[in-house]
């Protein structure tokens, strides 16, 4: 768990300056990205912290009957603002995984290695003189942007499989339990 904490405060770092560097900022209360219909990958690994957490708060459980009984696919840390669609909130945020501390701040590598930004919908609508700048300067070299595969290529060494979010949190989840029960029962 302490070297994907590492991790995540590297990307946070990152992902911190590039924001401060590009101006790029997410409207607030903005959750459009986490009701994305598609199945979001994620590592067991990254869930590690998470699932820790949801142990000594005495969650575990009940998350994981929530990821059991899940068919929606939508992330079950996710808070949706009960009157605004595209509102909401993650209820685990500071646990969140890297594909949620990467996304819209981050960039990935086309064909030739050089970095591209991969801007969020939600930024190209809403800032899009600032969206073309940050991708000019990016694609130039000018400012840096984290890279999603260098970022997920240093955990990738503990979990080498992305699962769908809510899968891999389960997995996490089963791993955490079985580890706090062996340690129970050598007391």
């Amino acid at each position: 768990i302490q070297h994907v904490t590492e991790v995540f405060e590297q990307v946070d770092v990152a992902t911190a300056a590039f924001a401060q560097a590009s101006g790029l900022r997410c409207p607030e209360g903005c959750g459009k990205c986490c009701e994305n219909p598609f199945n979001i990958a994620a590592t067991p690994a990254e869930l590690a912290p998470v699932a820790q957490f949801l142990i000594q708060t005495e969650q575990a459980e009940t998350f994981l009957a929530r990821v059991a009984q899940d068919t929606s696919g939508a992330c079950v840390f996710y808070e949706p603002h009960p009157d605004s669609q595209g509102k909401g909130r993650c209820g685990m945020y500071q646990h969140r995984p890297l594909v949620c501390r990467l996304f819209g701040f981050a960039a990935t590598r086309d064909k030739h290695a050089r970095p591209r930004l991969a801007a969020c919908t939600i930024h190209r609508q809403t800032q899009p003189d600032l969206v073309a700048i940050a991708e000019a300067n990016v694609a130039s070299g000018r400012l840096t942007a984290p890279i999603f595969s260098d970022a997920l290529a240093s955990v990738a060494a503990l979990s080498p499989y992305p699962l769908e979010m809510n899968d891999a949190l389960g997995v996490a989840l089963q791993r955490a339990l079985w580890r706090a029960s062996l340690s129970d029962s050598d007391e």
